[in-house]
């Protein structure tokens, strides 16, 4: 009776592991090591031999969303030892591919795996947990997603072979002793979610050579970065006041003698467009002095505004163009002198009077000369008239009356009259 009942207990309870255990579960747990609750899944541990693994996304059917450690008991003299091991302890994997399913990896989870060399981890992970990658030592790169927001403590401790890290924006918490021991980081740049660098986070790091602090770290703990012995530069991105404000704890001498850059200060000078060439603004960082030029607009070109000059009887016309922009001007479009066109010693055009041209021939010339000549020597002086008649132009000095001072003016007017110019530097007419 009793084995009867044994026997349909038994029965049962395969029935009933039957029905929990996924479809596929038992190839799956020839690889991986895992427990689901409340329908997901957390893997604890890799029981294969791959050297490029990607963690799956599902097991039968239930979503993979966490990552853990598994506990190694050593029976050690007279007692067992509890050792927390990581996914890939004692594992050849050199590369691990997590899926986007994974919003969790937990405390250990790859603590230890000493053939793990890169891992990429997706933007749906939040949590880093403590030790997740302590003692890593082959890992030489890690890319943290910006979904992260929290790694913690000691996370990448040991990781000797780590040469560089970004921590995202979204991280605002990064716990102790986080990089320490990573002998071969370089260099490391904290985001801006960052308000606290707790102790020992960059102790032993003695190949650290930069590192950038955000304006947001508002305190530096005990140790952060005790050892770094070769720390030279410290890119800030807040202001020299900023820094001061910081609570540094003790036994950060490499920090406290690094070189800090400050960051960037730029003011700007503008430099306008002109007609000929473009425009610019310089920036000049008034820290450091380094200097950029930006915001580049192109040349106005001329913008030239036509003034007319119309010829006259005497002058020729021309166009003059000025720019409104710079001034600068040019003539174009000449035209000849109109010439005088004279009736009755009257110009019909500008109303010059043709002193000289006693004959009204239009021309000053030597027949004038004899004309007046004539006037004169037949003038009566009772009657004031004279037998010969001359025109009012006659009168070449314009005073009043045709006298031998006239003749005297037109001969020396003649004597320098340039044929070429069609000028004389004697002029007729009121003299001054």
């Amino acid at each position: 009776m009793k084995k009867r009942a044994f026997a349909f207990i038994l029965a049962a309870l395969m029935a009933l592991t039957a029905i929990v255990v996924p479809v596929g579960a038992e190839e799956i747990s020839r690889n991986w090591g895992y427990t689901i609750s409340n329908g997901e899944v957390t893997i604890n541990r890799y029981y294969g031999s791959a050297t490029s693994v990607t963690i799956p996304s599902t097991i039968g059917g239930y979503p993979v969303t966490a990552l853990s450690s598994w506990e190694n008991k050593v029976w050690e003299g007279s007692t067992y030892n509890i050792y927390i091991c990581g996914i890939f302890y004692g594992c050849p994997t050199t590369r691990v591919t997590i899926p986007d399913s994974i919003m969790s990896i937990g405390n250990s989870a790859f603590r230890d795996c000493r053939s793990l060399t890169s891992v990429t981890i997706p933007n749906s992970v939040t949590t880093i947990g403590n030790t997740a990658f302590l003692g890593c030592a082959n890992l030489t790169s890690v890319s943290i997603p910006d979904s992260v927001t929290t790694i913690g403590n000691t996370a990448f401790s040991g990781c000797a072979n780590l040469t560089s890290v970004s921590i995202p924006d979204s991280v605002t918490t990064i716990g102790s002793s986080v990089f320490s021991g990573c002998t071969s980081l370089r260099n490391v740049t904290i985001g801006n979610g960052v308000t606290m660098i707790r102790n020992s986070t960059f102790i032993a790091c003695t190949s650290l050579t930069s590192v950038t602090i955000p304006d947001s770290v508002m305190s530096i703990g005990n140790y952060a970065f005790n050892k770094c012995s070769k720390l030279a530069t410290v890119y800030y991105t807040g202001s020299q006041a900023q820094w001061n404000s910081i609570s540094i704890g003790s036994n950060n001498d490499p920090l406290l003698n690094a070189n800090i850059v400050f960051a960037h200060n730029y003011t700007a000078v503008v430099t306008p467009p002109t007609c000929t060439a473009g425009g610019y603004t310089t920036y000049t960082c008034t820290n450091c002095g380094d200097s950029y030029t930006a915001d580049e607009t192109p040349a106005l070109g001329h913008n030239y505004i036509a003034t007319v000059t119309p010829p006259t009887c005497t002058s020729g016309g021309v166009t003059t163009y000025v720019c409104s922009h710079c001034g600068d001007s040019y003539t174009a479009d000449e035209l000849p002198a109109l010439g005088h066109s004279f009736e009755n010693g009257v110009c019909k055009t500008c109303g010059a009077i043709n002193y000289g041209d006693a004959n009204n021939d239009g021309v000053v010339n030597s027949k004038d000369i004899i004309l007046i000549r004539k006037y004169i020597a037949n003038y009566d002086e009772e009657s004031e008239t004279s037998s010969v008649e001359v025109s009012f132009c006659a009168d070449a000095n314009a005073n009043g009356e045709i006298t031998s001072k006239d003749v005297t003016l037109l001969r020396r007017y003649l004597a320098s009259y340039d044929e070429s110019t069609g000028t004389s530097t004697v002029p007729l007419g009121p003299q001054s």
